[in-house]
């Protein structure tokens, strides 16, 4: 093996995992990765997935990315064979589940909530069994969702659609609700024939049944006081209104009022009831949450490949092979350009590793080598990607990148500085089945010196069968890629 570059200072740290994992996650962001995992998320359909993609990285792992590439297969057939397929019904909970778990009393909403979640989980559970000859993978998921069915049929039983507590939902509660209604009707009864008979004197301010507190009342006159014997509860700002609970019906408003708390009680016997059953079954629940989180991120996985058209473009992407010649795209489109990209067809190897891109500024170079990355990324990540049939990608053991102007003026460190050390650190990592991505080496600096340091670069990584595609304006670094039999030209 020839000697490495004297340009190049190898780094001795004793965090090189960690370090790695930054340069890893530098790279993935000058690549653009950030728009594909927003756009990833957009697909999702409750919090708890778009955690999963908002957090998302490839993996460098044969077995691990051959397992995603599947899942992703068998999710776009779910889609496309079962299109009412979703997990829409799932919501976000909040800390409903805590607040349960820990003995408090939740609401007829949020157990109606907690319900549809549940139910949005049997549906699609039953629907991946359905599906389970041909779609093993997601099926394994699906039965990581435990069954909680009984706990949604409790609920359901006893809480209504509107979040009420249903009259059924003990053996007392739909007579102790008769009778608050009886009450209720006896006691309004009451005032209302109290406001007829005093109209005609002129004592009545407004001729509605009011409610101060958890009293009703009548509005009388603040001058005709004498004529409603009672109780005064409030007064009107001005003075001119008296709110007074008449001694004829604080009997009648004190029975109403008992059978109102008895019915409070009787809920409150319900709300506990259902609380403790979803605190018992608070690790289930958030256990059936996190595992349709993962679901849920497969199907978006799937749902962006199909917008990507990678049912048509990527069946034959190379899954488990490391062999050079393994890179090969076909009519490849950025995701963020689109259909309005122009697209990118090359081929690398099988005898040779280094590909060198020509051409003037703004033609294209960078878009062309941040595409070939940003594919192999979303490749290694479980995403189809967008390119013709017959494309193929090895799965990397790191993919990266060194691309734009990296200047830094809080450390007083120029252009060539911050690209030189960045390379240094991506030279640190990097192995013969890494994939390098570097953006006009040797530039921002003396011509004839920069040329020299690509060419040092380019012997190493040519001679550590290092997969790189490189962009550079130099025309001696173009004739020694001509001239090598382990380089390519292409513009």
């Amino acid at each position: 093996m020839r000697q490495k570059p004297l340009a190049i200072k190898r780094s001795t740290e004793s965090d090189q995992s960690f370090r790695k994992k930054q340069i890893l996650s530098r790279s993935l962001d000058l690549l653009d990765y950030g728009f594909v995992k927003q756009e990833l998320a957009d697909f999702c359909t409750f919090s708890g997935s778009r955690k999963i993609a908002n957090e998302m990285v490839p993996s460098y792992s044969q077995s691990i990315v051959s397992r995603l590439q599947i899942e992703t297969e068998e999710g776009v057939r779910l889609v496309s064979n079962a299109g009412s397929f979703s997990l829409a019904g799932i919501k976000d909970h909040g800390d409903s589940i805590k607040i349960a778990d820990l003995g408090g009393i939740l609401t007829g909403q949020e157990f109606l909530i907690i319900a549809n979640t549940i139910e949005a989980l049997s549906n699609a559970r039953g629907t991946l069994v359905e599906h389970q000859e041909e779609l093993p993978v997601l099926l394994e998921l699906a039965r990581e969702i435990p069954d909680l069915s009984y706990l949604a049929y409790s609920i359901t039983s006893k809480i209504a659609a509107n979040g009420q507590v249903l009259d059924s939902a003990t053996p007392n509660l739909g007579n102790i609700r008769r009778q608050v209604r009886e009450s209720y009707s006896r006691v309004t009864g009451a005032l209302e024939s109290i406001i007829s008979e005093s109209e005609t004197s002129g004592t009545i301010q407004d001729d509605v049944i009011s409610v101060r507190g958890d009293r009703l009342v009548v509005q009388v006159k603040s001058n005709m006081r004498s004529r409603v014997p009672g109780i005064v509860h409030d007064a009107s700002n001005t003075g001119m209104t008296l709110f007074i609970e008449p001694f004829k019906t604080v009997s009648l408003c004190n029975s109403w009022r008992e059978f109102t708390l008895e019915e409070e009680r009787e809920v409150q016997k319900v709300l506990q009831d259902l609380s403790s059953q979803v605190g018992v079954l608070s690790d289930e629940i958030n256990s059936a949450i996190t595992s349709a989180a993962n679901l849920d991120f497969v199907i978006a996985k799937s749902k962006y490949s199909i917008s990507l058209n990678g049912l048509e473009t990527n069946d034959e992407v190379t899954r488990d092979s490391r062999q050079k010649e393994a890179i090969n795209l076909i009519d490849a489109r950025h995701p963020i350009l689109g259909t309005d990209g122009v697209p990118l067809s090359l081929k690398m190897g099988p005898n040779w590793t280094v590909l060198v891109i020509t051409g003037p500024n703004t033609g294209g170079k960078t878009v062309a080598i941040k595409t070939v990355g940003l594919l192999a990324a979303m490749n290694q990540s479980g995403i189809q990607i967008p390119a013709a049939v017959g494309s193929g990608l090895p799965i990397f053991d790191g993919i990266y990148a060194d691309i734009g102007d990296h200047q830094s003026i809080t450390n007083s460190v120029s252009t060539f500085s911050s690209h030189i050390k960045n390379l240094n650190d991506i030279l640190d990592n990097c192995s013969s089945h890494s994939l390098l991505l570097l953006d006009e080496v040797g530039s921002s600096t003396d011509p004839e010196e920069g040329s020299a340091i690509a060419k040092a670069v380019l012997e190493y990584l040519a001679e550590n069968r290092i997969q790189t595609l490189i962009t550079t304006h130099h025309n001696t670094v173009t004739l020694m890629a001509e001239s090598d039999d382990r380089m390519r030209n292409a513009s």
